[in-house]
């Protein structure tokens, strides 16, 4: 199992996944990434806990992408496709930035690059790289 997204220190928030598993984050950067979790943290006070309809393995990807020390990768098609979907629901615009990066690295093979651009519908791949990935 992946390991699960922990912060270091000074989280002021505790996410509730659907897997009742705790996860500590920090309410600013969440709001700063996301104007849905802006919106639902709102009224939110230190006490409050944050329930989500995700588990804690698609959430602890999504806030590694949010945190500028992480870099998450994206071992299976079934995960990059957990993160969009995620990343779209929250609109953290980030996440389809750092992942259309990361699919132009060299790390990527080509044919791995198609194969992860097939499993995307918005996706147009050319010369084995994926071009205009996101849309934005």
């Amino acid at each position: 199992m992946r390991p699960l997204f922990e912060v270091s220190k000074g989280g002021d928030l505790t996410v509730r996944p659907t897997d009742n598993v705790t996860i500590c984050a920090h309410s600013t950067l969440l709001r700063l990434a996301s104007s849905v979790l802006d919106a639902m943290l709102f009224n939110c006070t230190a006490a409050d806990v944050l329930k989500l309809s995700e588990n804690a393995v698609d959430l602890s990807i999504i806030f590694e992408f949010i945190y500028p020390t992480k870099n998450p990768t994206m071992a299976s098609c079934e995960i990059l496709d957990n993160c969009l979907k995620l990343a779209q629901k929250y609109d953290i615009q980030s996440v389809f930035a750092k992942l259309d990066t990361s699919l132009q690295t060299p790390f990527f093979q080509p044919a791995a690059r198609l194969s992860t651009c097939a499993a995307v519908p918005a996706a147009e791949c050319q010369g084995g790289g994926c071009v205009g990935l996101w849309g934005k």
